[in-house]
């Protein structure tokens, strides 16, 4: 990730609907990224609702177009396909040269796929608002049966959640195909026994993914029967509680982007875990972004139960990814993170609150613990408050060293104000945990623990200089302040500040954030609102000569170069934002918090916060400058879709469920002006 976008730095270069009705149609291309094939006949079908569109060819069995759009706005237009999808006999593809096409009519197709000695029928017509696809044998078995939909990550990186994932990532239905920002299907199969499916990847630089969806059936299992999938769209309900129906249909579709699990391009046994989105890594660090919002709303349709996938996640990690001593690898090897350690604590027990899995609690509460004294122990003064392994020193971070923060590329160390935030929560999380475990001296114990650390919180990163928190204290003593608007928002949102300074405290941020000149609230919030010094960005590699690597982040010594400019130094992170807007909101500051929320809406609304499947430095927009431009790498982040919850936080019985295990009833303090 970070070679490319040292190579993009170098550069510096920063880059910046039609519906379809019922008909025969002749057409000469269907889509850019698919070849031209002059005079194709096809069908196109519909629903009413136009929740779908798809265009079969009548001279072959393929799929030709396959859009959706779950909200109406015309978006069903957009081919989502790469190539057609097609029907696949024994892992091959089906001869082209003993095809019949049948009974075509303004809402169905039967198509005839013959070999020597059998024949499989597929036929696909619309019922009502469904798609139905049905397939039978005929003759002599045609061994494995699969269809296959080559799709575009490069216009979205479109998934399937599934009822249930069996061996080597194999999903079983139903499953709900959600393509982002697009729209989702229901699958639903009349033989859930005979089908399973695969999503296969390919993950390369510069929008050259590729990512598959296979859907199998088991051989012999359509022998001399019809078996059925049946396509539709369907309402998800909105998370228990979540009274506010507006709101709830226009946040519907962006809901469902939180939630990514990873293909087959690392490996099937790395398949179906949680991660940054369909095609790329999964990380522990990250688990928490989506465990919260699974706690929140686990069941998303009829037999779409997404405690299952993160269960399967935190197994995964839990068991492959925890170091001898406790430390915790925060991806691709990377162990150095310390805020991975209460991250990961945290989700397993968003996992447990949202599932009630005793059992699965005591199975790695051993391995849990283990990941909580390893933070404990790196209290390497004895003051409450955990260090970094970093020192967080200027000048003291290179590549290919990371900070200990998500905001990796900044050096958040020595004794850091984000860290230790999340490490109080995790203290509470782990003495619940133990509690239930029915050990009330280790949950006394982390409890203790807790109370240490907030004790000594405010004192430590509290500036009186500016009236808000520093982000970090490095080791030779001195104070790191930026205004970290997503540290200072977890800190009150935690409640780690005198309950009379959190509001003056946010405020004071408040009027900080307006004016300084930013104005793109419709992407978020800069993260931080100081521009960070040259010292205290991430430092270029060593090379073979013993030179440095000519990579410079910071662009300047005072940072001003690159402030608002180039990730990490005052970039706009919609994850982040979500952490301010708590802030706001615990502070009682409800009506600045809702202004943000009700701009950043219409960019949800309209996919702003993604351009698909990128992997090129500077090109991704799950990161924006404050001129608009992309300054990230991925181009989808579905830690960025979490700052969704803070719609559902503006009611104060969900906003104290969300912060549990912290917050009481008195926590949450009444709404009053933005400003003083």
């Amino acid at each position: 990730m970070f070679n490319d976008m040292r190579k993009a730095l170098r550069d510096r270069r920063n880059r910046s609907s039609a519906c379809w009705g019922l008909g025969l149609l002749t057409v000469l291309c269907l889509s850019a990224a698919q070849p031209c094939r002059a005079q194709d006949k096809v069908l196109e079908l519909s629903p009413p609702d136009h929740s779908w569109l798809v265009k079969l060819a009548l001279s072959r069995p393929e799929i030709l177009h396959f859009g959706l759009d779950s909200e109406g706005t015309g978006r069903e237009s957009r081919n989502l396909l790469r190539a057609p999808i097609t029907l696949r006999l024994d892992n091959r593809e089906a001869s082209r040269g003993a095809v019949v096409v049948e009974n075509a009519t303004k809402s169905a197709v039967r198509y005839r796929e013959r070999f020597d000695g059998g024949e499989v029928e597929w036929t696909i017509s619309r019922a009502g608002k469904a798609m139905v696809w049905k397939i039978r044998e005929k003759g002599k078995p045609a061994g494995g049966i699969a269809f296959v939909f080559p799709l575009d990550p490069s216009i979205t990186p479109s998934v399937v959640l599934p009822h249930a994932v069996g061996n080597e990532g194999r999903m079983l239905p139903p499953w709900l195909f959600v393509a982002p920002d697009y729209g989702h299907l229901l699958i639903e199969a009349d033989s859930s026994s005979a089908w399973w499916a695969v999503m296969k990847g390919k993950r390369r630089p510069n929008r050259q993914g590729e990512l598959d969806l296979w859907l199998h059936l088991k051989p012999g299992a359509a022998k001399g029967r019809w078996l059925t999938l049946k396509f539709r769209r369907c309402d998800i309900p909105p998370p228990p509680g979540f009274n506010d129906a507006k709101t709830w249909r226009r946040i519907e579709r962006p809901w469902l982007n939180i939630f990514q699990p990873s293909s087959t391009w690392a490996g099937a046994g790395k398949s179906m875990l949680l991660a940054n989105n369909v095609l790329s890594n999964s990380a522990g660090i990250s688990y928490w972004y989506y465990s919260g919002a699974i706690r929140m709303d686990p069941v998303l349709a009829p037999g779409i139960d997404l405690r299952p996938l993160l269960r399967r996640s935190l197994d995964y990690w839990l068991e492959n990814k925890v170091r001898g001593e406790g430390n915790v690898e925060a991806f691709d090897n990377y162990d150095l993170y310390l805020v991975t350690n209460p991250n990961l604590i945290v989700a397993a027990w968003d996992y447990w609150k949202a599932s009630g899995d005793v059992e699965w609690v005591r199975k790695h509460i051993e391995r849990l613990h283990l990941i909580a004294d390893f933070i404990v122990r790196r209290d390497q003064n004895g003051d409450g408050l955990t260090e970094s392994i970093q020192s967080g020193n200027r000048y003291s971070l290179r590549d290919p060293d990371r900070a200990d923060a998500w905001w990796e590329m900044v050096d958040f160390g020595g004794t850091s104000a984000w860290t230790n935030s999340q490490a109080y929560r995790a203290y509470l999380c782990m003495a619940e945990m133990l509690q239930a475990m029915g050990e009330a001296g280790g949950a006394s114990y982390y409890r203790r623990r807790a109370s240490r650390l907030k004790d000594a919180y405010f004192k430590t990163f509290y500036d009186p200089k500016t009236g808000w928190l520093a982000g970090w204290i490095s080791q030779d003593g001195k104070m790191h302040d930026y205004c970290y608007t997503n540290v200072i928002g977890r800190t009150v949102a935690y409640g780690l500040v005198p309950e009379t300074e959190a509001a003056p405290i946010m405020q004071r941020v408040v009027r900080k954030m307006h004016s300084i000149g930013f104005d793109a609230w419709d992407l978020g919030v800069p993260m931080n609102l100081i521009p960070v010094l040259r010292a205290d960005t991430i430092q270029p590699r060593r090379l073979l000569n013993g030179q440095l690597a000519p990579d410079d982040w910071a662009l300047s010594d005072d940072g001003t170069a690159s402030f608002g400019k180039v990730a990490y130094n005052g970039i706009i992170s919609p994850a982040q934002t979500l952490w301010y807007l708590l802030g706001l909101q615990t502070a009682g500051l409800h009506k600045e918090a809702d202004r943000i929320l009700n701009a950043m809406l219409a960019t949800a609304e309209a996919g702003g916060f993604q351009n698909g499947v990128v992997n090129k430095g500077y090109a991704g927009a799950e990161v924006r400058r404050w001129d608009r431009g992309t300054a990230g790498y991925e181009g989808y982040l579905s830690d960025n879709y979490s700052y969704l919850v803070a719609y559902l936080t503006r009611q104060p019985r969900l906003l104290r469920k969300w912060l549990l295990p912290i917050t009481s009833p008195k926590a949450i303090r009444p709404a009053r002006n933005s400003l003083p």
